[in-house]
């Protein structure tokens, strides 16, 4: 048999073996009364003005201390809430810290939740630009810029080139030119 055709055979077997399991939906509890499942969950309804407030106070915590553990909850909270909410609507550009992909940065993740959260704040504080994307990926790029900040304070060997290299544009006032750059390929 030719190895075309061991490939073939082991994908086939693959697809039926994953297409004969079929998930079962996962309940979740509902205070208003018994465990619903996911699919029949019903949406939620806007965010209140408590949960933007709160998500403006974490977002600013963890640019002051984005590595310390007593936050990840919050984090968590922030990134779920930003996942839920059908008001307050990101788009982000995976350009902007693509730089930190190859070698891959310790903190890539911490800094790229940054990102997402402080884009959100954005949107919070100016609701009459829901589609100033370059705001969004400056407040963004922001915010990520002070958490790495940070992180070098608490770890010299986090340094990182294409970070240090943002934090002189940004000293230098232009850090907008340099977001536009990274974000002119997106489509959003």
């Amino acid at each position: 048999m030719t190895l075309l055709a061991t490939s073939l055979l082991l994908v086939f077997w693959f697809l039926q073996a994953s297409s004969s399991q079929t998930p079962q939906p996962q309940t979740t509890p509902n205070e208003a009364g018994p465990a619903q499942t996911t699919a029949t969950k019903p949406p939620r309804g806007p965010s209140t003005a408590e949960e933007r407030q709160r998500l403006i106070a974490i977002t600013h915590k963890l640019e002051a201390s984005p590595l310390d553990q007593g936050l990840f909850k919050e984090r968590e909270w922030a990134q779920e809430w930003l996942l839920e909410v059908p008001d307050v609507r990101i788009r982000t550009c995976t350009g902007l810290l693509v730089d930190l992909r190859r070698p891959r940065y310790k903190f890539r993740r911490e800094l790229w939740t940054q990102v997402r959260l402080a884009s959100a704040v954005f949107l919070i504080d100016h609701p009459e630009k829901p589609n100033d994307y370059l705001g969004q990926s400056v407040a963004g790029m922001e915010s990520a810029l002070k958490a790495y900040s940070a992180i070098v304070k608490s770890d010299a060997d986090a340094r990182s080139k294409p970070l240090d290299d943002l934090l002189k544009q940004q000293t230098q006032g232009k850090l907008a030119d340099a977001v536009s750059a990274s974000i002119s390929h997106c489509k959003f």
